[in-house]
């Protein structure tokens, strides 16, 4: 096993160990009430909540919580 969180890369599966990584937040989700983040590297989404652990989410739950995602950057 190399470390990652399923659905995530390296890059984004050691962000929650070193703090070191490339996000973008893409906004608070009343859904999942939690923020959303986007891995720069690989480009999974991330919903990172204040009572739990940062867990990888699918691009349809990210498009449920931000419709305009597929317009973003």
């Amino acid at each position: 096993m190399n470390g990652t969180r399923p659905g995530a890369c390296e890059v984004c599966s050691a962000f929650w160990v070193t703090h070191v990584g490339h996000f973008d937040t893409l906004g608070m989700s009343q859904e999942l009430m939690a923020e959303v983040w986007r891995c720069r590297a690989c480009g999974a989404f991330c919903e990172v909540g204040d009572f739990g652990r940062p867990r990888v989410i699918t691009r349809e739950q990210a498009r449920r919580a931000h419709p305009d995602l597929d317009a973003r950057p």
